[in-house]
């Protein structure tokens, strides 16, 4: 039951405009590390591209620390 008003969202929005939205904010991550030159290991490709845009941050612990502090939610990859 709690899952259900999810299914009428997307069942209303359709699968297509959520990827395609999908699409444009994972493009939009995409070049805004390549302007700040972060190495992108996600796959560029958007065929290929899921909705997660992985990063190779330089000095990543410290970087996480500071975004953990100011209430950023983010995924470090470890367990």
């Amino acid at each position: 039951m709690a899952a259900r008003p999810g299914y009428e969202i997307v069942a209303r929005i359709g699968t297509a405009a959520i990827r395609q939205k999908s699409l444009r904010q994972t493009g939009r991550m995409i070049a805004l590390a390549d302007e700040y030159d972060f190495r992108v290991v996600s796959p560029r490709e958007a065929e290929r591209r899921g909705g997660t845009v992985c990063l190779d941050v330089p000095h990543a612990a410290e970087v996480c620390q500071a975004l953990l502090a100011s209430d950023v939610l983010l995924d470090t990859g470890r367990a």
